[in-house]
């Protein structure tokens, strides 16, 4: 049995996203396409010979018991009745509040993780149940790639891409996800489309990107500044980073360069699957 387990998990982008209705439950049916970016944060899980799980290290500004991570844990202990605990050491590089799943993926991660180092033995169907209990986006996580996403997010569908590469801008705003949920003018009647219309390049959009750009002055100017820069700009999930389609690594670079402080920049390029890796 192993003593610990390293994991790299990746961010994501929502290449768009548009939501065709509401159900009585209140949740949001959407469409998108979720993509995979090599922008990662990093687990480091240890077996602990007591009970407990742990968060040894991670963001400041989020708590243990808040914590994505965390949760999963608990989740998967309380789902197999495992005697023993685990310490969670999470490495962000994944701004926070950003749209890029984050969160998600770092909870898919300690799935996965812990399936492995308790020795668990659990089926993907199992393992994409816990993870729905976490979050709509997090069964993506567990998958990667390029994946047709419907439902709430958690009907998924691999989709073929071509491979692309990006800049990402993040200004350091979050953007208030319930709110722009719950928001009057959010538009919620897209019409449905197929996987075949967005293989084939079929105008899409980010329902969430004019509730943003008018709430957020900085991600707007942020916004205006990247069409300046790359010629295009797209809110990823519900805000706040943007980014652009690129057609090389030198373009991306001459425009990471030229970003403006406190704003940050990454170049990213999409990843095949699978996603997670040790």
């Amino acid at each position: 049995m192993p003593v610990a387990i390293n994991l790299r998990v990746p961010a994501k982008l929502n290449t768009f996203l548009h939501i065709t209705g509401r159900r009585s439950d209140g949740y949001h049916t959407l469409q998108t396409v979720f993509r995979a970016i090599n922008l990662y944060d990093e687990l480091a899980l240890t077996l602990l010979s007591s009970s407990e799980i742990t968060r040894r290290i991670g963001p400041s500004d989020v708590s243990a018991e808040a914590d994505l991570c965390v949760r999963a844990a608990q989740l998967v202990k309380a789902h197999t009745q495992y005697p023993g605990g685990v310490d969670i050491a999470l490495y962000k590089k994944i701004p926070l509040g950003a749209g890029m799943g984050g969160g998600s993926s770092d909870a898919a991660g300690v799935l996965l993780g812990l399936n492995q180092l308790w020795q668990l033995k659990l089926s993907a169907i199992e393992l994409a149940a816990l993870a729905l209990k976490l979050g709509a986006d997090v069964p993506f996580f567990l998958k990667g790639g390029d994946q047709w996403a419907q439902g709430i997010g958690e009907l998924l569908m691999p989709i073929a891409l071509a491979p692309s590469h990006y800049v990402i801008v993040h200004t350091g705003q979050h953007c208030a996800t319930a709110e722009l949920f719950s928001a009057p003018t959010l538009q919620r009647d897209c019409a449905p489309i197929s996987i075949e219309q967005v293989q084939a390049g079929i105008a899409t959009c980010n329902v969430f990107e004019p509730l943003v750009l008018a709430r957020y002055p900085e991600i707007a100017s942020a916004h205006q500044w990247l069409i300046a820069q790359a010629g295009n700009a797209r809110l990823t999930g519900s805000g706040g980073a943007l980014f652009a389609t690129v057609p090389d690594h030198t373009a991306a670079m001459r425009i990471k360069s030229a970003c403006p402080a406190p704003w940050q920049a990454w170049f990213a390029r999409s990843l095949g699957n699978p996603s997670i890796s040790a």
